[in-house]
């Protein structure tokens, strides 16, 4: 592909997407990081877009939240932790002995693991950071393999989808950038950790989406799944 028509095409998926990363560009366009990392350079000196740490912003959906908005995630682990916690607590209610649980990666999901890793429970994850902090404790865990994503200390990809796609859980934590009422959306900042969701909630029987009030009325350029699929909600007393 000639470098304008690849420019162009760079510009196109920007713009679709509000934020992408370079590995995907690359992916996606047949190329390698090396020279991705070089269109986006050229096409931010032309103002087409915005080069950023990873990857390229749209100009266009400057005001969408993305994943470069995002604190890095394990600086998010203290933001809201009171809430995150009261949350977790209601949550882990719900959860009985035999049950096989997955936990997303997110930090809003990270405080049910102090009880959780206690119960004769089966928990599968994504996340690095509920590995690193399960030193010991009677529960099962299983850590889905794959590509490991060091901004969001998760692993995603085709390989974690393929492994994912055999189990079949009781119950499904999941959390996410932030919820739009008046749209009906949930919402993420990019969409390969958001596939790897999708496919834990497609093999459960009882979905919960963990939302702190922070989550509430936020604007992002990717729906990760709708308010009106049968979810039950554990949120935040003050929303």
């Amino acid at each position: 592909m000639l470098a304008d028509k690849r420019y162009e095409r760079i510009v196109e998926i920007t713009d679709a997407q509000g934020f992408v990363k370079t590995r995907e560009l690359a992916d996606l366009l047949g190329v390698s990081e090396t020279t991705i990392r070089r269109d986006v350079e050229e096409l931010d000196t032309r103002r087409r877009l915005i080069r950023v740490h990873g990857g390229a912003k749209s100009l266009e959906k400057g005001n969408l939240t993305t994943s470069q908005d995002e604190k890095l995630m394990r600086e998010r682990v203290t933001v809201h932790a009171r809430e995150k916690e009261a949350i977790a607590r209601r949550a882990v209610e719900m959860v009985r002995d035999g049950d096989c649980v997955f936990l997303d990666g997110g930090t809003t999901i990270l405080p049910m693991l102090d009880i959780l890793k206690d119960r004769k429970i089966t928990i599968v994850t994504h996340s690095a950071l509920i590995v690193e902090a399960f030193r010991e404790g009677t529960a099962r865990l299983f850590v889905l393999p794959g590509d490991f994503d060091t901004y969001y200390s998760m692993f995603t990809g085709p390989v974690t989808g393929q492994i994912l796609s055999r189990f079949h859980f009781d119950f499904c934590f999941i959390s996410c950038l932030g919820i739009n009422p008046r749209e009906g959306a949930v919402l993420a900042s990019e969409t390969l950790i958001p596939a790897v969701k999708r496919g834990a909630m497609e093999r459960a029987t009882r979905r919960i989406l963990m939302a702190d009030s922070s989550k509430m009325n936020v604007r992002a350029f990717y729906t990760m799944a709708d308010l009106s699929e049968p979810w039950q909600i554990c949120r935040s007393l003050t929303w």
